[in-house]
């Protein structure tokens, strides 16, 4: 149950990472 919530939190920051979107994107 944690590690689908845990999850859900990290791989939307991954993606931030991984895919460096537009300032002003980034910042909302």
């Amino acid at each position: 149950m944690y590690s689908i919530i845990f999850m859900n939190a990290f791989v939307p920051l991954i993606n931030r990472l991984t895919f460096p979107k537009p300032f002003g994107y980034a910042k909302k």
